[in-house]
């Protein structure tokens, strides 16, 4: 974008009886802070956008605890985009399959709780020090129907944001089931969120 920005700034210039040069600086100027622009408005939708990967996260990621995923299988596509997945600051997730009564098998809000006290740093600080965080629901049907597991847990815990898919969604891995190198994912199927916060 920034490229073709440079060269239609200068051949514009040139067209109309302008400095080549001149014109490119402008068009340099003008496509690279638009890419800047664009940068930071998707940086920003992916902070509320579940189904999207941002660059800048927590520290509390993978590694401490922040993102649970309760896939079993630790190299399918799930399992693949849990692994990759950064969520933002004050940001918890689940990875599991779930209904809108259960999250992978637990149907009271009381199990899950105490599983992201064990698991999650932020969970506990939300818990122990009353902070607000986000909980993302990468689990299918989590918040579909009435009295919906997401919304029992935003019911239980005023200080969390719960988003929660009302439907299916589906991720897929360039060259996912092949004897390809896995090196990134795609929202295949992105369904349908709620965010519950009253």
């Amino acid at each position: 974008m920034i490229a073709f920005g440079t060269i239609a700034g200068g051949a514009g210039a040139a067209l109309t009886g302008g400095n080549f040069w001149q014109g490119a600086v402008t068009g340099l100027i003008v496509s690279g802070l638009n890419h800047l622009s664009n940068t930071i408005e998707h940086q920003s939708e992916a902070i509320e956008d579940p189904t999207k990967v941002v660059s800048q996260s927590n520290p509390n990621d993978v590694a401490a605890g922040d993102v649970v995923n309760l896939h079993k299988n630790q190299n399918d596509a799930l399992s693949l985009w849990a692994k990759q997945s950064k969520p933002g600051v004050g940001e918890v997730e689940i990875h599991a399959h779930g209904s809108s009564k259960s999250i992978n098998g637990m149907k009271t809000v009381a199990e899950i709780g105490k599983l992201l006290y064990d698991k999650s740093p932020t969970w506990k600080q939300m818990v122990d020090g009353g902070i607000k965080i986000k909980l993302k629901l990468f689990s299918c049907n989590t918040g579909s129907g009435n009295n919906n597991i997401a919304s029992q847990i935003k019911a239980a815990y005023p200080n969390v944001t719960v988003i929660a898919p009302t439907n299916k969604w589906v991720v897929n891995y360039y060259g996912f089931g092949s004897f390809k190198t896995v090196t990134s994912g795609y929202v295949q199927n992105p369904g349908t969120w709620k965010i519950i916060n009253q």
